[in-house]
Parts: structure tokens; sequence; C-alpha cells
């Protein structure tokens, strides 16, 4: 298949899959920031040649395509159960509770920006293009008991984003919006250092989908008050995006190249994919992405060593997944992180407790979001870090949060 084979083919099927489940997840339903993303990685090759290596083998896009959409599974089911409870209310526990983790958030964001703030600078005065060139030669940030507090608290941001929004549901919480808001770029924050671009498409992404699961809570004011906040949000990013990608991929002054560098960061996966099953002979065994298994054999992680050029592009975490073992650890890990976080999910639904529900969803959305680019969160720290926040929803306290059925429009 040609590149615009590809784009059409992956596009069709994702209006399809788009009509069939409509009816089922409601026309507000969170889920269309997915489909709005898939939607700008698949439809790129309609208008310009997007190939990479060569002609692509149409099963392994079929098996790309109903993949990323089983990933998907725990969002629509969070969706069908909240399409029609949208009216968030915050408890007088809730208050005393976010009160706490409110004023905990600011003190350690506002820390870790103190912290990450001259090695930033350092980056931005050498440029994109030799920090990701020098990269594993160079130290752009030491390692130490700071950095792996820092890179911890960032990596948190995304639930920050939903404590911005949470802010804005009761008068006693409403002073902590704006700094709450500040807090949430410590993940852009944090990716300054390596010129990495994840903190500004991913805080976005994640300020948009709490958008729509808010916005019928919030009254006019405060929804005109999150799109200011916003808009605020999509410049800063959108520029340091702009000033990151000139820097790395405009320096010959080509167009082709500026455009394959950025908007490539999302359409090259299917690519990817189709390259890494066709190619990847050296396995990477669990020690790449997932050290926290290799308790279980009884030996530290090895250092694993990636020689093709795929190996380091972005192909989701699908490609990741595969290049363990090859296919049948695709399946396992697709298959596992499915079951986990949607069993996970109704069990929550089933328990009521809303507060953790959202924590869990939250939890899911990163690796979800993040894992259409590639896994992140491999190493040890972040297996840990990510095992504690799949647990945790479970033993957090009821009545914190309630739903209720919104029965007519205020505040219009």
């Amino acid at each position: 298949m040609s590149s615009f084979g590809v784009s059409l083919y992956l596009t069709t099927l994702l209006v399809v899959f788009y009509l069939l489940i409509k009816r089922v997840v409601g026309k507000k339903a969170t889920i269309r920031v997915l489909l709005g993303l898939l939607l700008l990685m698949f439809i790129p090759g309609l208008f310009m040649d997007v190939q990479i290596w060569g002609a692509v083998k149409r099963n392994n896009m079929s098996l790309f395509f109903i993949l990323l959409i089983l990933t998907a599974i725990p969002w629509i089911c969070f969706d069908k159960w909240y399409k029609n409870k949208t009216t968030i209310m915050v408890t007088d526990k809730g208050v005393v509770l976010f009160s706490f983790l409110f004023k905990v958030v600011i003190i350690l964001c506002t820390l870790s920006y103190i912290y990450v703030f001259p090695y930033a600078l350092q980056s931005y005065s050498m440029g994109a293009g030799e920090i990701r060139t020098q990269l594993g030669e160079i130290s752009v940030i030491p390692s130490s008991p700071l950095t792996t507090l820092g890179v911890a608290v960032s990596t948190l941001s995304p639930f920050y984003v939903f404590f911005f929004y949470i802010s804005l549901l009761h008068l006693k919480l409403r002073k902590y919006s704006f700094l709450l808001f500040f807090s949430s770029f410590i993940y852009i924050a944090f990716s300054m250092p390596f010129m990495a671009r994840d903190g500004y498409v991913v805080l976005p992404i994640m300020y948009l989908i709490n958008f729509f699961m808010f916005r019928n809570t919030l009254g006019s004011k405060e929804r005109k008050k999150v799109k200011k906040y916003m808009i605020v949000l999509g410049s800063i990013s959108g520029s340091l995006l702009l000033v990151y990608s000139v820097s790395r991929f405009f320096t010959s002054g080509e167009t082709k190249s500026l455009i394959s560098g950025t908007w490539g960061y999302l359409y090259q996966q299917p690519y990817v994919f189709d390259r890494t099953l066709n190619y990847q002979h050296s396995w990477h065994g669990v020690d790449l992405r997932f050290p926290i298994l290799t308790v279980f054999s009884g030996n530290p992680p090895i250092e694993v060593e990636r020689y093709q050029d795929f190996e380091t592009k972005f192909g989701t975490m699908l490609s990741e997944f595969y290049s363990i073992g090859g296919y049948w650890s695709l399946f396992v890990f697709t298959g596992a992180f499915i079951l986990i976080y949607y069993l996970g999910l109704r069990t929550q639904i089933k328990k009521g407790n809303t507060f953790g529900i959202f924590i869990f969803f939250l939890t899911y959305l990163i690796l979800e979001v993040t894992g259409l680019f590639y896994f992140r969160y491999g190493g040890m720290s972040f297996n840990i870090l990510f095992l504690v926040l799949t647990i945790l929803p479970f033993w957090l306290p009821n009545k914190i949060l309630i739903l209720k059925q919104k029965i007519q429009q205020s505040n219009e």
C-alpha cells in the first residue's frame, strides 16, 4: 500500500468506527479527542507522500487499527457511564481533602520549577538540534534524588489539570485555580532540558479532554475563564513547539523537513508499526519498558541496544509491545493493558466511588494518550509509579465527589 492507500484505508475505518459508537457514548463524549488525534494520524497521506520506507502491508494496517481501537475500550466504558451524569459536585469532605492536595501540589511544583529552570535555560541556549543529537553523550540534567522527585512531580501533571477543573466547582477552592493552572506547566518545564515535545502536545490534550468532562458542570463565567486559560496554554505550547521545530528541522531551510518533523510526530506511527513487524528481529525483552517484571527472574534488567532506525521512532506503544518478543508479546501486553483498565474501571463504577473512578480513568488516559506516540513510562521508577497509581483509586475515600443528572441548563 502507498501512503495514499494507507490514509484512505485507515480514515475509512475510523469513520465507520465513529458511526458505530456515536450512539453508545453520546454526542459530547470525551473520546472525540482520541478520534481527532487518530484522524490527524491517518489523513496526511491523502494530501502528500508520507511514505518512509516503501510499500506497507494491508494486514499490518488492519492489525494496527484493530489493536488501537481495542485499547480504547476503557475509554468507551467511561464515556458510556458518564454520558448521563453531567453535573459534578464537591462535597464538604471533598473541599477539605482537595484544599490539602492543592497546597501540596502547588508547593512541590514551585520547588520543581526552581530546580529545573537553569537546566531548561541551558538547553534552549544550545538549541534543539544539538541537544537531541548529543542526548546520549551529554547530561542535560544531573541524576540525583531531586531530579527523580522533579520528574515524578511532572509526570503527575495530568492530575493537576483535573484538579484545576475541580477548583472551579466550589467557592472555597477557586482561589487555587490559577496556581494549579501554573503548576500543570511543570510537564512542559521538565520536557525543556531534553528538548522533548511531549509536554507541548500532551498537556493541551489533557486540558481538552477535561474540558469535555466538565463543560456541562461549569457555569458560563467559568467556561469563559477556562477557554482563556486554554488559549494561553495553546499559545505557549505552540510557540515553544515552533521554536523547537525550527531549531531542529528547519536548519536547511526545507519546508518538507519541517512538516515531517512536526506533523510527522503523529503521522509516522502506522509506518513505524509496519516496519517493526516486518524487520524487528532482535528482541528487547521486558528490560527496556517493563523492568519491574525482571524481579520475578531474580536478575537485574540489562541495557538494551537498539540498532534499527525504526526502533527509536514513534510507532505507538503497540510497536514497543511487539519489540519485547514478537506477536505473542504484542497480544499479551496489549490484552493485559485493556483488561486491567477495563475491568478496573468496571469495578470502580460498581463501587460507586466517583473520585476513584476519575483518578483511575486519568491514570489510564495518561498511558493511552502518550501511548499514541510510544510507551513513555518504561524504567523501574515509572513502572512502580504507575503500579501505585493503578492500585491507589481502590483505596481512595468515598463521598469526595458526587455526580447528579443535570435537569436544566443554568448560567447560560
